[in-house]
């Protein structure tokens, strides 16, 4: 008997009826959401031309997404594109290298009489896409993102927003059985890589991500969801880890966390996720370029009530409007980006120790190693 075979007959057997994927999608989504998916289903049906953009640097999670949109939208008689304006990640160029699917990289917004409607996928707005877009008021825009929502705001625009959601691929996946389109093996594996990958190989999932596990997984092994998206750390990896590690500047608050913040030359995220694994609770990994300044931000899962990181960084960086400053995320992850000559002195340290000194009401020493 298989995990989710497992799964299936205990949820059955504490509920007491049969089990319905459906019926357990239309009871995760609360009344407001059921709106706004009715109001999308409607768009769906009505409009014929949709563009779908991801975030900058895409990850599985909003590449996967846009692409599981997209052909569900094709498959509804529709003209959709999925389009990356700043770039997509490693992991993402590896999965339409295995699973070739086409991806523009360039836009005219400032065609006017163009009828699209505009799909954005994992990200609060178009800052996060593309910082110095103008967008036409008259445009159409739907929002489905898992992060905190954007106080930017749109003339006609439609939000499917869940911050409790462990993905957007999860929500899409919510969408595509809201209005009742089949689930193909294409689109299953497509949704598995996003969910897989957002939620760290299933580290930090919900009770709707397992309801969508035993559907998808009929389609696609999940070991060969995960094989795709593991990836050894070439050399260059490996010495920026090191190289972070040996930069590392600890501050205890309190009796029982420690926060670590350092400074490298790129792969921010990667050098958190190592940083956690060596012992800190909180980490910020400050990276450099020529023009740009980038922060990743990670903290343990048993923080989460009392440490917003979100939050924290998106105030910060609201401080730099100057410089194009976007940052955002989760309670446990967050980055910031600044679009900043590295001739300009900037202290993030600094005020990241101080915003957390305020959050958590509790002084800060540095620890010597």
């Amino acid at each position: 008997m298989s995990f989710f075979s497992y799964f299936k007959n205990i949820f059955c057997f504490e509920n007491k009826r049969s089990f319905s994927v459906e019926e357990q999608v239309q009871e995760y989504l609360n009344k407001e959401q059921r709106q706004v998916v009715e109001e999308i289903k409607e768009i769906f049906s009505e409009k014929d031309n949709f563009v779908l953009f991801v975030h900058k640097n895409a990850d599985p999670d909003s590449l996967c997404s846009a692409i599981v949109l997209a052909s569900v939208l094709k498959g509804l008689g529709k003209k959709a594109r999925v389009v990356a304006l700043e770039r997509i990640n490693s992991q993402s160029k590896k999965i339409i290298s295995h699973y070739p699917y086409p991806v523009s990289y360039d836009y005219d917004f400032n065609n006017e009489e163009s009828d699209d409607v505009y799909l954005i996928l994992d990200a609060p707005d178009f800052s996060s896409i593309r910082p110095d877009i103008k967008i036409p008021e008259h445009k159409k825009i739907i929002i489905i993102d898992h992060h905190n929502p954007s106080k930017k705001k749109y003339k006609s625009e439609v939000k499917f927003i869940d911050s409790n959601a462990s993905s957007t691929a999860v929500l899409v996946y919510m969408l595509v059985k809201f209005i009742d389109y089949r689930i193909t093996r294409e689109i299953a594996v497509f949704l598995l890589l996003g969910i897989v990958a957002d939620t760290g190989f299933l580290k930090r999932t919900n009770n709707i991500d397992f309801i969508a596990l035993f559907e998808l997984t009929q389609y696609e092994c999940i070991n060969n969801i995960s094989t795709l998206l593991k990836k050894e750390k070439d050399m260059n990896e490996r010495l920026e880890n090191l190289k972070a590690l040996s930069r590392l500047k600890i501050y205890q608050f309190g009796d029982d966390l420690l926060v670590g913040y350092t400074y490298a030359g790129s792969y921010g995220a990667s050098i958190a996720l190592s940083h956690m694994y060596a012992g800190c609770d909180v980490i910020f990994v400050e990276t450099r370029g020529k023009n740009n300044m980038s922060l990743s931000a990670r903290s343990r899962r048993h923080l989460e009530n009392r440490l917003n990181l979100a939050t924290l960084i998106h105030n910060i960086a609201r401080k730099y409007r100057d410089y194009k400053g976007t940052g955002g995320g989760h309670r446990t992850a967050a980055s910031m980006q600044l679009m900043v000559s590295n001739k300009i002195s900037i202290n993030l340290e600094g005020q990241i120790i101080h915003s957390l000194e305020k959050s958590l009401d509790k002084k800060s020493k540095v620890i010597k190693i």
